[in-house]
């Protein structure tokens, strides 16, 4: 008895059967990809298309010499916030759309050793680009020094960074720090918080750059030459892009400005982005477990301070305007930056600056690592 051709719908469920599927792409992995880079496509075309719908409507000089209306084209994909118009507003939103899908570049570095179940170390991009270092100048944002008699986040200057690079994503880790020193120091303080992902503390700037350090360990792995940033890259990358609109806030993520910046009590918008005084529960947290700023980069603010390159100087005057380090003066401080999860809100401002022993260390301090981009 010959067998009968099985439907198109038949056919279909047999190509779809589980086996197959299973064969062919096991962990779905290929078919998610496809679909995800088939979203961007999409996206990408609305976006070509709006602009391309936007300059045809731009009135001529025949409108703009009559009274007559300025021709539109309205399609519910279009017209992205629904004003009854297609113009730069709506390609403007799907173009920013684009870049949340696509995100900025990230790059993970092959660590030896490093536990699988361990965070990996990833850094992203951080465009070239210019922004004002310092105090903002308002009553709200003043009287902030850990120095006495002096204007340690002023003047207020213009830094231009002419270069691309690459930050890593979170403080480093204690899993990262003990692949590569094959021991973990936060184990040598109060042992608040020790574990693969917290970030690494109790940490000196000499056991960061010594000749044997943390930072000659990660270059000899050959895939890069990493260091600690200086203090202008940091505050540029803790502001966030230029599009950001609390890029000069006291805080990358905003102000509540009814909140009383001495303050350890709860507050939901500082609760969103960092570990403080006001909710750390006597431990730190696991790096990355608030939201990133507008590059991708996490803890930014509170959790531990970040030890820069650059030595110590009471205010901004003679600084670099190119983003290097500023390691010429008469201090035998080095630099941190953006506070502690035992901190109060004003130690944790994107202006606020510390100066500490380098071959120092306490309990709450730690580090990110730079890569510069290959010319």
């Amino acid at each position: 008895m010959s067998r009968k051709n099985p439907s198109r719908n038949e056919a279909d469920k047999e190509w779809h059967s589980e086996p197959i599927q299973t064969f062919i792409d096991p962990d779905g992995s290929r078919i998610k990809e496809y679909w995800r880079m088939l979203r961007i496509r999409k996206r990408l075309f609305f976006s070509v298309w709006a602009m391309a719908v936007w300059f045809t409507s731009i009135p001529t000089e025949g409108y703009a010499q009559t009274s007559q209306p300025r021709p539109t084209f309205i399609n519910e994909r279009s017209d992205v916030n629904q004003d009854s118009r297609v113009d730069a507003i709506d390609l403007t939103i799907l173009l920013q759309d684009l870049m949340k899908t696509t995100g900025p570049e990230v790059i993970t570095i092959d660590i030896p050793n490093l536990p699988t179940d361990a965070r990996p170390m990833r850094l992203v991009r951080i465009p070239a680009g210019s922004f004002l270092m310092g105090n903002n100048g308002t009553s709200r944002d003043s009287g902030f020094c850990h120095c006495e008699n002096c204007d340690c986040e002023f003047p207020r200057h213009e830094v231009t960074i002419g270069y691309d690079f690459f930050m890593s994503e979170t403080e480093v880790t204690q899993a990262q720090w003990e692949a590569l020193m094959e021991s973990n120091p936060s184990t040598l303080g109060t042992a608040h918080s020790v574990g693969n992902d917290y970030p690494v503390y109790y940490i000196a700037q000499n056991a960061i750059q010594s000749p044997d350090g943390f930072m000659a360990r990660l270059n000899g792995l050959g895939q890069g030459e990493f260091r600690l940033p200086t203090e202008a890259e940091w505050e540029y990358a803790c502001r966030g892009p230029e599009s950001n609109p609390n890029r000069y806030s006291l805080f990358s993520f905003g102000d509540d400005e009814d909140f009383n910046m001495e303050s350890c009590n709860l507050n939901s918008l500082l609760d969103e982005y960092m570990i403080w005084c006001g909710n750390h529960q006597g431990r730190l947290e696991f790096a990355g477990s608030r939201k990133p700023n507008g590059f991708g980069l996490y803890d930014m603010h509170g959790s531990v301070w970040e030890w820069c390159e650059d030595e110590w100087h009471d205010n901004y005057n003679g600084a670099p305007s190119d983003g290097t380090a500023w390691t010429s003066g008469p201090s035998s401080l080095h630099v941190l930056r953006g506070g502690t999860w035992l901190g109060r809100p004003w130690l944790c401002k994107s202006s606020f600056r510390f100066g500490f022993p380098p071959e120092s260390r306490d309990d709450d301090i730690g580090f990110r690592v730079v890569l510069e981009v290959p010319e």
